[in-house]
Parts: structure tokens; C-alpha cells; sequence
């Protein structure tokens, strides 16, 4: 189930395996919108606040790293007039998810130079 979180309100969100005082970027998706960067803190935590207006449903948190790597990502809805707001959300069992992400695409872009390279000669 989807963590429930309020345009406007700070959520807690658990980023695992980035060093504390690391800045991060968070994200909500489907259409992309920024929600800032954030300091780990010691406790491996930002404090997320949900970008107001931001439509009501689902949607993806999506955390990266200054290179525009992503970290992790983790199911969000957007709280509408029947959802209650949740206060925290783990990205943790989700960061092998987007380092799956990151090693795809680099695949493909190993794959899409040795295509062009081939049809270059």
C-alpha cells in the first residue's frame, strides 16, 4: 500500500545508503515535479514537503543523487478528500529497484553507441 501524503506538509522519508550531510533531490512523478533538495540527516532521513498544488492519486517519490542518479524511488498517493496523510515513507527495500534503474540504462546507452558506432562504418 501506498504511503498517503498532503500538498504542503513535511513527510519523513528514510534514504538508505546515502552518507549523512549528502545532498539529495526529491521528486514526485508522473508529471515530473521538483520538490527540492534536501541534507541527509544523521539518522538517514530527509523531511520531504509535498509540493502544493500537486494532484490528488498516485504518484512516485522519486529521491537522486546531484548527478541525477536515482537513489530510490517509493509509491506515494496524494491525499484527496477521503485519504488520511501518513508521516513517514521508507525508500529503503526499494533502493535495489533503482540501482536496477541505473545499470538498465547505461546498458542501453552501451548498446545504443555500439549501434551507432556500427552503422557509422
Amino acid at each position: 500500500m501506498a504511503a498517503v501524503v498532503t500538498p504542503g506538509v513535511t513527510t519523513r522519508v528514510e534514504v538508505n545508503g546515502v552518507a549523512a550531510g549528502e545532498t539529495v533531490y526529491a521528486w514526485f512523478f508522473s508529471t515530473p515535479t521538483s520538490a527540492g533538495s534536501y541534507i541527509v540527516q544523521a539518522d538517514g532521513t530527509i523531511r520531504v514537503v509535498t509540493p502544493d498544488p500537486l494532484a490528488a492519486g498516485d504518484h512516485r517519490l522519486v529521491v537522486t543523487n546531484a548527478a541525477g542518479t536515482v537513489i530510490g524511488w517509493s509509491a506515494i498517493r496524494v491525499a484527496g478528500p477521503n485519504d488520511l496523510a501518513e508521516t513517514g515513507v521508507s525508500l529503503g527495500p526499494i533502493i535495489a529497484g533503482g540501482v536496477l534503474l541505473v545499470v538498465v540504462g547505461a546498458g542501453l546507452l552501451v548498446i545504443r553507441r555500439i549501434r551507432r558506432k556500427s552503422a557509422d562504418q
